[in-house]
């Protein structure tokens, strides 16, 4: 199929307006849209992944308050997306499924839903086949869950929902919930009769990207308590699935008729449950054989994993043929830890170059390799200046001599005094490091300014902060807003 048809069968919409607040303080005074990642803007990496996928004009909603300075970024540095998108705003408190119907008229066929903050090669072809093939109602991207790295310290501090998900064997959805414990998770012993082989499991990550049929916005449209696309729209669907057609034809608890699906006209009902009845699967279409069966509201999960551990499905191994399946790369940079691990991938992969399974994931290696580690416009470092791969270093680096930098994202316009060295970090845009500085495992926001022979471990430092209290500093959160 070509991308012009698949073009016209989706539309591409990119939700550009979250505040950020489990990646305070780098978000105070700071869009989190705009927060850097590898030097590039975070909305960069979505909006090239579209437009790689063959997707060049998505709506970005954004809110009314990050609205112009999402504008301007874009007026400036939104050429290499190769994205030409339509931006709209929202009010500032609205959620998910609040923005996103307040585009359901300008959104034709189906809609892919991508939140700014995930970054993934994954071609996005393949999501789009599998959720066409599965006739899905909605279908959830989703990664195994990384085990936590005990000596990440920052980590520690943050608080996550686990993801409660009922899979059947197909890897579809029967149960969808997010919550702190698993005592809030409520499900009807009725239900868990009628899916025997449903698996529950917390090892998968919602990575915020969604593909939902038209027929979500009429939803949406009348069921207008659902506020959010995670916590209330997917479960609504998965608990929908499974449910009996009633007379009039409404379908189970839901306040407009089920999307429109093909009914499956079989001799025996499909191999969900190895014992099947109407009741089990769905409801017998009325006036009909008892053979065929609607199967109207379908929730799936296309699940894949960091290194290559992909659930495999017809097309992927089609495309792949005899070959070794590459890394496939997913992450959502939600959170201050994923932050900084996706700021070392992106390293990673500028420094050493990463065999992709994609032109996704070549366009954006190619664009971060154009300045890993490039000397600064006078041709060359100074005399004595180290930078140790992989770090990443942005234009009109000014380092002085005696300068190391090891395993390091290095913004635009960073000037480090003599003598200071800077370790597995983020330095963002605009930083002033003074001479004989020690940065180690830290994450510092545009325009800070820190004061010479400063230690700084395991810290994070807001936006323009240009004083500290001490000389040293470690496992602290620091905002401007301190001071």
């Amino acid at each position: 199929m070509s991308i012009n048809k698949e073009a016209n069968e989706f539309t591409a919409v990119v939700l550009a307006g979250g505040e950020g607040t489990r990646l305070s303080p780098l978000t105070h005074g700071h869009v989190k849209a705009l927060l850097p990642v590898g030097n590039h803007a975070m909305l960069w990496y979505s909006l090239r992944w579209l437009s790689a996928g063959g997707y060049s004009k998505p709506i970005v909603i954004t809110t009314e308050t990050s609205q112009d300075e999402i504008g301007a970024w874009f007026n400036k540095a939104g050429g290499s997306t190769g994205s030409d998108p339509q931006f709209i705003s929202v009010p500032d408190d609205a959620d998910t499924a609040q923005a996103l119907k307040a585009v359901a008229d300008k959104v034709l066929g189906s809609v892919i839903v991508v939140s700014c903050d995930t970054i993934t090669n994954i071609p996005l072809s393949d999501i789009l086949a599998y959720h066409r093939r599965k006739a899905a109602t909605a279908t959830i991207l989703m990664k195994h869950k990384k085990l936590p790295d005990s000596k990440d310290k920052t980590a520690a501090k943050e608080r996550h929902l686990t993801e409660f998900v009922g899979l059947e064997e197909d890897s579809r959805v029967t149960l969808f919930a997010s919550s702190a414990e698993l005592s809030d998770v409520k499900m009807k012993k009725a239900y868990l009769t009628r899916r025997p082989n449903m698996k529950l499991t917390t090892s998968l990550i919602d990575s915020h990207v969604y593909v939902f049929s038209n027929w979500v916005f009429e939803l949406l449209k009348h069921k207008k308590t659902l506020t959010s696309l995670k916590h209330e729209l997917l479960p609504v669907l998965a608990a929908q699935q499974f449910r009996r057609q009633k007379p009039d034809g409404s379908w189970g608890d839901l306040p407009i008729p089920p999307p429109s699906q093909p009914a499956l006209t079989t001799s025996t009902p499909p191999p969900f449950p190895p014992v099947f009845t109407e009741t089990d699967f769905g409801s017998k279409v009325h006036g009909s054989p008892t053979s065929v069966f609607y199967d109207p509201v379908r929730v799936y999960a296309y699940i894949a994993d960091n290194g290559g551990k992909v659930a495999l499905d017809p097309t992927t191994i089609k495309r792949l043929g005899d070959k070794t399946l590459p890394g496939e790369y997913l992450t959502r940079v939600n959170h201050l830890s994923t932050y900084h691990e996706a700021n070392k991938e992106l390293a990673k992969c500028a420094s050493q170059g990463k065999e992709g399974s994609c032109p996704e994931w070549e366009t954006i290696s190619n664009e971060l390799q154009e300045n890993w580690m490039k000397p600064s416009k006078e041709g060359k470092f100074p005399s004595k200046v180290s930078v140790s791969a992989p770090s990443l270093i942005g234009t009109g680096y000014q380092p002085a001599e005696g300068v190391v930098v090891k395993a390091t994202v290095v913004g635009n316009n960073v000037a480090i005094d003599t003598q200071a060295r800077v370790s597995q970090s983020v330095v963002m845009h605009n930083v002033k490091i003074g001479s004989g500085c020690v940065i180690q495992n830290c994450i510092i926001g545009s325009g800070c300014v820190i004061p010479p022979r400063t230690t700084l471990k395991e810290c994070v430092l807001g936006p323009n902060v240009d004083e500290l209290k001490q000389s040293e500093h470690k496992g602290e959160f620091i905002s401007k807003d301190d001071f």
